[in-house]
């Protein structure tokens, strides 16, 4: 029963936080009323979910065996009856009335607490289709997971997170989870089609010297997550971690400029001032704040404009995403004048196995 589920879920019988599934959140306040009302209704079906059974030998303060379950298939699912049992949201204006023994309920715009006790009651012991799986390897769990969900509606990025692995899945969530993609400007859509995660993974493809990318489209960066899975290496890690660390101290509050595109740009900049010595994150600032809104410097305002000329149609293509790169090289070279000042001392291999042995990051390879 889904209580039962819920109460799993609580007290850690029960977890989705499996790296290579998407982000809650990936659908609609339709989509999330329809599946509330065909639980209701009983007359369409709903697929079943698929766990993954993980058992935890005795020890002296369980003194039996515990099982896990872990969501495969179905996170979506049961975060959305959850959302709605929790009184997170109302039914959807268009959610048809229910008719039962002639009885009429009205559903529309109600939250699960505005029910009438009934069908709160229907909800709560609505009993899913459970298939549960034991003993899967890494490997074979990234497989299922695939295969489950190749022929939904999954984005190709968020198909990524099963061909990049689990290991370098969970690093990539670790860094999205950071404050620095919560500034920055996406819709709704685009937070629920994972446009962080494309985003992301364009700018280490721009910080990383060992992959020759064609272009920074979808196909491309998909290529680049099955790649990821086996040159994860320590200094990309640490060029990535200490960059996304550096943005996130930079911004306190959402930025207009920072939209999907900009994105892998400003990643690919930071890390070009985190080579010298004295770029703390107010001289960043400084210059992103010059170069996105001053009205007064014409030269900012020349730089503004050549970057538009890289933008547009065809974005995505190499020689455009070099053009950004060079106006936002040479802005930031005039304004901070990296000439005359001292790189880091120490090299980033080495400031990477510093890093690596400080234990701050569980690195991956």
């Amino acid at each position: 029963k889904l209580k039962k589920l819920q109460t799993m879920l609580a007290d850690g019988s029960l977890t989705w936080n499996e790296s290579i599934q998407r982000c809650t959140g990936a659908w609609k306040p339709s989509q999330k009323s329809e599946l509330i009302h065909s639980i209701l209704t009983k007359d369409f079906y709903i697929p079943s979910l698929c766990f993954l059974r993980t058992i935890i030998p005795a020890d002296e303060k369980t003194k039996k065996d515990v099982s896990v379950y872990s969501v495969i298939d179905g996170k979506q699912r049961l975060s959305v009856v959850f959302e709605f049992m929790n009184n997170e949201f109302k039914l959807h204006k268009s959610t048809p009335n229910l008719v039962i023994d002639g009885e009429t309920y009205e559903l529309a715009g109600k939250k699960f607490k505005d029910l009438e006790e009934d069908l709160q009651k229907e909800i709560s012991d609505y009993v899913f289709d459970i298939a549960s799986i034991e003993e899967c390897t890494e490997e074979e769990k990234e497989l299922l997971f695939f295969r489950l969900n190749n022929g939904t509606s999954l984005t190709n990025v968020q198909k990524s997170r099963a061909t990049m692995g689990s290991d370098v899945a969970g690093f990539i969530n670790k860094l999205l989870d950071m404050n620095f993609f919560k500034m920055c400007s996406l819709t709704t859509l685009q937070r629920a089609r994972e446009d962080s995660l494309t985003a992301l993974l364009q700018g280490m493809m721009l910080l990383d010297e060992t992959y020759e990318w064609t272009d920074l489209g979808a196909k491309e960066v998909a290529k680049y997550s099955v790649y990821l899975k086996d040159n994860c290496t320590i200094l990309l890690q640490y060029k990535i971690i200490s960059t996304i660390k550096f943005l996130s101290s930079v911004f306190e509050e959402k930025d207009d400029f920072l939209r999907r595109i900009n994105i892998p740009i400003i990643i690919w900049a930071a890390h070009e001032c985190l080579k010298y010595e004295n770029m703390e994150e107010d001289v960043f600032y400084s210059w992103y704040e010059e170069f996105t809104t001053s009205e007064e410097d014409k030269e900012f305002i020349k730089d503004r404009e050549k970057y538009k000329d890289f933008c547009g149609e065809g974005s995505i293509s190499k020689e455009k995403v070099n053009g950004r790169k060079k106006v936002i090289y040479d802005s930031m070279n005039r304004y901070l004048t990296f000439e005359e000042n001292e790189l880091c001392e120490e090299s980033e291999e080495k400031r990477a196995s510093y890093y690596a042995e400080s234990g701050d990051v569980k690195f991956i390879i």
